[in-house]
């Protein structure tokens, strides 16, 4: 985290963080949507934790999401709308592709069926 004695953030890195409209970035925010039109437009500083705290969101998805297997290709933005592009990596599909041949085995032996 950086240092506090910093008094205002950056724009363009409230930006790169704010992948969501404004009504919504305002309620997780807990402002008024009418605060983050003015942020955006320049009209009123932007206060140093809302960079910050965008960031560590982003963070803290990106690290649940690879405890869970997946990785993050990208994010893409048509128009105004963002999203971002999770896949599974490598080592989780091949464990899931064997977890996924050893039950079927056992579930076949279990019926007393042999598969080919």
């Amino acid at each position: 985290m950086r240092a506090h004695d910093r008094k205002w953030g950056h724009l363009a890195e409230f930006e790169y963080y704010a992948h969501a409209p404004d009504d919504a970035l305002a309620r997780y925010l807990r402002v008024t949507p009418s605060t983050v039109r003015a942020w955006r437009s320049g009209k009123r500083p932007l206060p140093w934790w809302v960079p910050e705290l965008l960031r560590l969101r982003q963070w803290e998805c990106d690290d649940r999401m690879r405890r869970m297997g997946y990785v993050r290709m990208g994010v893409t933005k048509p128009g105004q709308d963002a999203c971002k592009v999770y896949t599974l990596s490598t080592e989780v599909r091949r464990a899931r592709a064997l977890a996924q041949a050893t039950h079927e085995s056992i579930v076949a032996d279990d019926w007393g069926v042999k598969l080919a």
